[in-house]
């Protein structure tokens, strides 16, 4: 059994716990309640004969009248890998988060896709364990291939064909994740005009945007997202009239 922390320095809190922990019980005391020794987070991994174990880990002092201080631990993430089934099962049900990135470039590192570290961050926050676990695994190896497979896992982006190259540009512009344009992709009139729209202005998340592409989707609407803003208001104005009326007659049928 092999255990490694993940850190670029020394943890000094972890230091400062195992010092007082080998002290007489009266320091201690001393020290614990004068809050010398502090709450601290680690990043760990396991090695065994059959599995690899990445953790996230808390560890709160607490006192204890007869054994003095201990540790209280909180695995907030983790991983398992079975090595004989090539498994990868992600603790708590939890998809991954990339803006702890030290558990997950070691990850990297540990299976040789040392490529993805330096992907943009709107692409990591995008993948999604299953797609990570194939970037893991050697089955996405480049950029485009990445693209490719975080599309086809929403279930509205892969019913559409987008380039990949100005996806990428977007996640480069607005550091956002590929799926906050998937409402977007589903209610384009054309993705090219959509893709190109938001590189050039930056943005188009305006709550009249919102209310349109709500709208759309009621209505099974299309939308044009070269539209001026003041087309976009009078868009927005002239679907919710007509939702409204919508809601006027259904509202006669459900009537007593």
């Amino acid at each position: 059994m092999k255990l490694t922390y993940i850190e670029d320095a020394p943890h000094t809190s972890r230091e400062v716990y195992e010092k007082i922990k080998g002290a007489p019980l009266a320091e201690q005391r001393f020290k614990f309640f004068g809050g010398d020794v502090f709450a601290y987070q680690d990043i760990s991994r396991m090695e065994t004969d059959t599995h690899v174990y990445w953790a996230v880990t808390t560890h709160v002092p607490k006192w204890n009248e007869k054994t003095g201080v201990y540790l209280k631990n909180d695995s907030s993430m983790g991983c398992t890998y079975e090595i004989a089934t090539k498994k990868f099962k992600w603790w708590y049900g939890k998809q991954i988060m990339f803006g702890n990135t030290e558990m997950y470039t070691d990850m990297c590192k540990y299976f040789g896709a040392e490529w993805f570290i330096e992907e943009t961050n709107g692409l990591k926050i995008s993948t999604t364990n299953s797609v990570f676990v194939r970037v893991l695994k050697g089955k996405i190896t480049n950029t485009d291939e990445l693209i490719n497979a975080i599309m086809k896992s929403n279930p509205l982006l892969r019913n559409h064909s987008v380039d990949a190259n100005k996806l990428l540009s977007y996640v480069k512009t607005t550091n956002n994740r590929v799926q906050t344009l998937a409402d977007y992709i589903e209610v384009a009139e054309n993705i090219d005009v959509l893709l190109d729209h938001v590189y050039t202005s930056g943005s188009i998340f305006s709550w009249k945007m919102h209310d349109l592409i709500k709208y759309a989707r009621m209505l099974n609407r299309k939308i044009d997202f070269s539209w001026s803003d003041a087309a976009v208001s009078s868009k927005r104005d002239e679907w919710e009239k007509e939702i409204e009326v919508i809601r006027q007659e259904w509202l006669l049928l459900y009537s007593f």
